[in-house]
């Protein structure tokens, strides 16, 4: 009769350690396996098959990993959520003009809802030559601004409200 060594490593049915944040928006897998797979809410991620991933949707992730034994296991959860980024054309349509203008300057924007707007004129080295305030009611926003006392030149107005804002270049002719 022979003998020999026998070697058994057990693996839980969790591994609470797998996971680790890189600058808030990576998950990676600190244990080396022989294969790796990404979990959405229990499902597969197609093609998520690397030692981390970047979660582009909200959701409970997981990962499997596959040792070089043949056994494998699957990390607990980990929620993450989603929080985007809004552009501002998403929040506000904007429009000014005309540009270049001679006299006045019309504004006319339609925003998701009601706002406090704040409209700052600069000239092209960035001082104030004047600022208006407005606590809008409505999701509409029209104003026309004479602007016949600037010299001919390049200013930049700043559309601003509570979730968004946008700066636009504005020319002046005599």
């Amino acid at each position: 009769m022979s003998s020999g060594l026998v070697k058994i490593v057990v693996i839980g049915d969790s591994v609470p350690s797998i996971f680790q944040s890189l600058s808030g928006d990576t998950f990676y897998c600190s244990i080396p396996a022989a294969s790796y797979q990404w979990y959405l809410n229990g499902t597969a991620i197609s093609g998520a098959n690397l030692n981390y991933i970047i979660p582009s949707d909200s959701g409970n992730y997981q990962i499997e990993i596959s040792h070089t034994s043949g056994c494998s296991t699957r990390s607990s959860g980990l929620p993450f959520i989603h929080t985007g980024i809004i552009s501002f054309n998403q929040l506000v349509a904007l429009q000014i003009s005309p540009n270049p203008f001679h006299h006045s300057v019309h504004v006319f924007a339609i925003s998701k809802k009601p706002a406090l707007i704040n409209i700052v004129l600069r000239d092209i080295v960035g001082k104030i030559i004047s600022s208006w305030q407005y606590n809008s009611l409505t999701t509409t926003f029209d104003e026309e601004y004479n602007l016949s006392d600037l010299s001919a030149g390049i200013y930049l107005m700043q559309y601003k409200t509570g979730d968004a804002q946008k700066t636009f270049k504005l020319v002046k002719y005599d």
